[in-house]
């Protein structure tokens, strides 16, 4: 893959990312207003189950077909991991749907949740086949369908939701969260409907037919159990964090309707505004995995470096924006969007992750890309099995505050081992005066200032606050990036 097709297909999913993240934002204001932080919690409780779910038919598969089809384009790749994921999806949904009334009053240990888990394992073949598609259309670069996928998902999910509210359940009072999973199950069978026509239009080389077809199976096998396998065990890892979070909130001493609330606040609230800039290198990391896995068979370790360079340089200058926005204005953040001082100071603790999570994005599927698989599934579950262990000892004794210190721990280290294990097996450089320290200096130094003109604005402005809040941030970052230009770091 050239840089400029990287740099193009990188562009085509942040904006769609972008578009997605923006409705998908202000949805979730919508549910935590409807349905307030406790439904929230309960609906936010039964996505481990979905994520492990969709580890298992999904995750592995689809990218080995992308890896396959960047290698060597072939319709019959496409047959062949649909077949299977299909198939694993299909037996995802019995599963779920039969076993929903013991994992929710078992696992979860909120029986609420049982006829959410009903409704979700429905959509389970429909995502299949999505994801495969997509993944042949990562692996063509060809990141337009994806893209749109994404924006088709998410419209059609809010446009049922209000139809439902305001036609079908117009005394908000009586909402549950049904309606919210129904929603999904919707927005995932029209974007499936899209991919499916935009397939059928989609023409492949003939010279790039595979007569190997027999071998299939398994060259898809080979590269998908390994990643299924290792996606699956910190998927497990994940859902056991966020089942003990609500739980040890409990045991430190919250009510069951207090925990609840707080793990709404956190995971639909804070952690929503947190990941919302994530969306440039989590589309990053989607075609470095192809691109990387491509120049390693071809031996184009120079490209390697610099991709690594690149992706490691543009993560920490994002993830330090981030960060000192997010200390600036978390708090009015937080007020703005969600009428909720708790999850404004939630993301402020949780700022200092920035640019550790948007780092470990990036440099996973470098590692991915040239084939230590491995090696990222060492680190990831060392790091997660840290993290649940501290969480035992930490929330009972310090409450959510102990969340937060066993989070920023488990991924500094998580941070530091794949950086020390790129290091091992890719050459490149890792200037930290110009990435880390120099950016930082800038911001702390602009932040001062940005901070009493944005309070000086406030105090002495009739107009909506969104209006001097959102000046001062783009004040802000035309300033970082127009230095970061001017001393050639960009």
């Amino acid at each position: 893959m050239s840089k400029s097709t990287l740099i193009k297909g990188t562009f085509i999913l942040t904006i769609a990312g972008f578009l997605t993240r923006i409705l998908g934002f202000f949805y979730k204001i919508y549910l935590s207003n409807t349905l307030g932080s406790e439904n929230l919690g309960i609906y936010q409780l039964i996505f481990p189950i979905y994520s492990l779910c969709f580890t298992i038919f999904a995750s592995g598969i689809q990218t080995a077909i992308s890896k396959l089809i960047a290698e060597k384009p072939d319709k019959n790749i496409l047959k062949k991991g649909m077949t299977l994921s299909l198939t694993l999806a299909t037996l995802c949904s019995f599963l779920l749907y039969f076993n929903a009334d013991f994992l929710a009053a078992v696992v979860i240990k909120e029986p609420r949740c049982s006829i959410l888990l009903k409704l979700i394992s429905v959509v389970f073949p429909f995502c299949s086949i999505t994801s495969c598609i997509n993944g042949v259309y990562y692996g063509l670069k060809k990141t337009n369908v994806p893209a749109v996928t994404q924006l088709i998902e998410q419209i059609t999910r809010i446009i049922f939701s209000y139809l439902y509210i305001w036609y079908i359940s117009p005394k908000k009072e009586d909402l549950s969260c049904e309606f919210a999973v129904l929603a999904i199950v919707i927005g995932e069978t029209t974007s499936m409907i899209y991919n499916l026509v935009s397939l059928y239009f989609t023409k492949f080389h003939k010279e790039g037919l595979s007569s190997e077809n027999h071998n299939l199976y398994h060259r898809l096998l080979i590269f998908a159990i390994p990643y299924t396998t290792t996606h699956l065990i910190t998927s497990i890892l994940h859902s056991l964090e966020s089942i003990l979070i609500p739980n040890m909130l409990k045991i430190s001493g919250m009510t069951q309707k207090g925990s609840l609330s707080i793990y709404g606040i956190l995971t639909g609230m804070s952690m929503s505004l947190l990941m919302f800039p994530s969306t440039i290198t989590n589309s990053l990391s989607v075609l470095l995995l192809p691109s990387v896995s491509e120049a390693k068979s071809s031996k184009n370790d120079s490209y390697i470096s610099r991709a690594t360079e690149n992706s490691i340089k543009y993560s920490l200058l994002i993830g330090l924006f981030c960060t000192a926005t997010f200390l600036l204005f978390g708090t009015d953040f937080g007020m703005f969007f969600f009428s909720n001082e708790l999850s404004g100071t939630f993301l402020r603790n949780l700022s200092l992750l920035c640019p550790f999570l948007y780092l470990c994005t990036t440099l996973t599927s470098i590692l991915n890309g040239i084939g230590k698989i491995h090696v990222t599934f060492k680190n990831t579950v060392f790091s997660l099995s840290l993290r649940v262990f501290l969480l035992l000892f930490l929330i009972p004794k310090y409450g959510i505050i102990g969340y937060f210190m066993a989070l920023l721990f488990s991924q500094l280290l998580l941070t530091f081992l794949n950086i020390y294990c790129c290091k091992k097996y890719i050459s490149f450089s890792f200037p930290t005066d110009k990435w880390i320290i120099f950016p930082s200096l800038i911001l702390t130094f602009f932040g001062f200032f940005i901070r009493k003109i944005y309070i000086l604005l406030l105090n002495h402005s009739s107009y909506n606050p969104i209006i001097p809040l959102g000046s001062c941030c783009m004040i802000y970052i035309i300033i970082y990036l127009s230095i970061l230009y001017i001393k050639k770091i960009l």
